[in-house]
């Protein structure tokens, strides 16, 4: 009989709603153990949508998921060791890791202030990279493991007054494609999806309420609950190392139905 220690372990980012909500939910039906962290928290609850980690965590917990959340804000330097080292403490190990929160303040370029440059940068570049750096030593030497970076349109795209996020993103593709050739050759996949499509959730309504990525609608919208099962397909996909894909290659592969 297999110990807990044996039972695997996905790391979630921006999983208090929406797709990380999904991904989290998927995974953990998938038989991972999870771990849900995001800013939102009940001591710190997100201004305009509701949901928070442990909101997560316990619906996890009633469908028989084993998960642990941990409020944590990818903005400060020190939030990625601090989910390392909390999650190492209760699971021991952690077997995927989806870099799914980001930040994206919208502002005409002009007037966009310094703090928000940073907090896109901390957010969306720093903490997918300082993660990625605190979880794949122990991957690459178990030999199994896999790191999904959550991409946009954005990194392809110019969008006005988002200026933040369409660098940062591009930045993250870069980082992927980096991490993933320095270590060629290991069973340890690094790989990104690219979201140049609509999917409806709390975040998108509000861009579209804004009038902000229009030009990403399309007739038929991926759920997140599809998004989330594209991602578990990609965990098992080696030829995908170092590829950034979007959901129409997803959907061409199979990995996302049909509405």
């Amino acid at each position: 009989m297999s110990s807990s220690n044996d039972v695997p372990v996905a790391v979630v980012t921006g999983a208090a709603r929406g797709l990380g909500r999904a991904t989290a939910l998927r995974l953990g039906v998938a038989g991972y153990r999870i771990v849900v962290t995001a800013r939102s928290s009940r001591d710190r609850r997100h201004p305009m949508f509701a949901g928070t980690v442990e909101d997560v965590s316990d619906e996890l917990e009633r469908a028989g998921i084993e998960a642990y959340a941990i409020p944590a804000d990818l903005a400060t330097e020190g939030a990625p060791g601090e989910i390392h080292a909390k999650t190492i403490e209760r699971f021991g190990r952690c077997d995927v890791l989806v870099n799914n929160a980001a930040y994206s303040p919208v502002e005409p370029f002009l007037l966009m202030p310094p703090s928000k440059w940073r907090a896109a940068l901390m957010v969306n570049v720093w903490a997918p990279a300082a993660l990625t750096r605190w979880f794949l030593p122990a991957m690459v030497e178990r030999g199994s493991g896999a790191i999904i970076n959550v991409s946009s349109g954005s990194a392809v795209e110019n969008i006005p007054s988002t200026a933040p996020y369409c660098v940062t993103k591009a930045a993250l593709e870069r980082l992927t494609e980096t991490v993933a050739a320095e270590i060629a050759g290991s069973d340890v996949i690094v790989t990104s999806v690219r979201i140049a499509e609509r999917i409806a959730t709390e975040a998108d309504l509000m861009m579209r309420s804004r009038g902000i990525g229009d030009s990403g609608a399309v007739a038929d919208e991926t759920s997140p609950e599809q998004f989330a099962e594209a991602l578990l397909w990609m965990v098992g996909q080696k030829r995908l190392q170092g590829r950034t894909l979007t959901l129409a290659e997803l959907r061409a592969s199979g990995a996302i139905a049909g509405n």
